[in-house]
C-alpha cells in the first residue's frame, strides 16, 4: 500500500550525545545526562498521540556524561492536520522544566530546567532548520516534566527536521577565559566568549543563552569582594553580547557608572567612571 505523503506525519526520533546517535535504552527509554551540580535527567524519545508510523533507529549504548547534550530531531512530511509530539524527562530530585517567557507575556519554544531550590540547571530548545514561516510548533509544559510539542504542517511543501536540544552548560561552556584583572586603574571581570555562546539558531536561543550566561556568571562571582554595581555590569554585558560579539575579550568593570542599557550602549558599553 503506498501512502499519501501528503496525509501522514513520519517521525525520525534519534538521540545525539555529543555526536553520538542511539536510540532510547530498551528498559526505561531514557538517554541521561548529569548536571554540573549533580543532577540526573533522562530524556525519553518523542511520542505522539495520534497513530503515525514511525522509524525506530538501531539500539547502541548510551553512557551517561557530566555537561553533556542530548539532541533529538523529529523529521515531518507535509500533512493536511497538526500532530501532538511528547517528550517526556525523568527527574528524580524535584527538577522541573519551565518555559521562558518574556515581560510583555511572548513564550518561548524554549526554557530552564530548575532543581528544588529554583536555580537553572539545564537549557532546552526547539528550532527547526528550514520553512520556519511556514510550520507552526507551539511548546507547552505538563506536569513539569513533559515538553508538548504542538505542529502544524498543512502549509509545507517538503520535509522539515525540527530539533530539540537538552544541555547543561556551566561557566566553562559560555567562556574560555574568566578572571579578574588590572585594566588600566580598574579592576575588571575580563572574559573570552565561546562560540557555543555566540552562536545560535534563532532570537529565542540566543536570549536564552545570554540570560543563563549571565546568571552563571553571577554565580561564580556573587561573593567576590570586587563584584559590586550589578546591575550596571549586566549593562555592560548586554551591550557587549548585543553590539560587541566580535571583540576578542569583553571586560566588565564595576567602576563604571549605572547609566542603563541604552546610554551604556551608546558609550560603547564602556560608561564613565565620573
Amino acid at each position: 500500500m503506498k501512502f499519501n505523503r501528503y496525509i501522514f506525519i513520519v517521525f525520525f526520533a534519534s538521540l545525539t550525545l555529543f555526536g553520538n546517535t542511539a536510540s532510547a535504552h530498551p528498559s526505561n527509554n531514557n538517554a541521561f545526562i548529569t548536571t554540573s551540580s549533580g543532577n540526573k535527567i533522562g530524556v525519553g524519545s518523542p511520542a505522539t498521540q495520534k497513530v503515525s508510523p514511525f522509524i525506530i533507529l538501531p539500539k547502541e549504548t548510551i553512557k551517561e556524561k557530566k555537561d553533556a547534550r542530548i539532541k533529538q530531531s523529529i523529521t515531518v512530511l507535509p500533512s493536511t492536520s497538526s500532530t501532538v509530539v511528547e517528550i517526556p524527562f525523568s527527574f528524580y530530585n524535584d527538577e522541573y522544566l519551565v518555559l521562558y517567557k518574556e515581560d510583555s507575556g511572548k513564550q518561548y519554544n524554549a526554557g530552564h530546567i530548575f532543581n528544588k531550590k529554583n536555580e537553572s540547571i539545564g537549557l532546552f530548545f526547539i528550532s527547526t532548520e528550514k520553512a520556519q514561516n511556514k510550520l507552526k510548533v507551539t511548546t507547552n509544559v505538563k506536569n513539569k516534566n513533559i515538553l508538548e510539542l504542538k505542529i502544524e504542517t498543512n502549509k509545507l511543501l517538503d520535509p522539515v527536521t525540527i530539533d530539540i536540544e537538552i544541555s547543561s552548560p556551566d561557566i566553562t561552556t559560555y567562556f574560555s577565559k574568566n578572571q579578574w584583572i588590572t585594566r588600566g586603574k580598574l579592576d575588571s571581570v575580563s572574559m573570552i566568549p565561546s562560540p557555543y555562546l555566540l552562536t545560535s539558531a534563532n532570537y529565542e536561543i540566543s536570549t536564552l543563552k545570554r540570560l543563563d550566561a549571565w546568571n552563571k556568571l553571577v554565580d561564580l562571582h556573587k561573593y567576590d569582594e570586587k563584584w559590586s554595581n550589578i546591575s550596571g555590569l549586566q549593562n555592560q554585558f548586554d551591550c557587549h553580547f548585543d553590539f560587541a560579539k566580535t571583540k576578542d575579550e569583553w571586560n566588565l568593570e564595576p567602576a563604571r557608572k549605572n547609566v542603563g542599557y541604552f546610554s551604556t550602549i551608546m558609550a560603547s558599553c564602556n560608561p564613565s567612571t565620573k
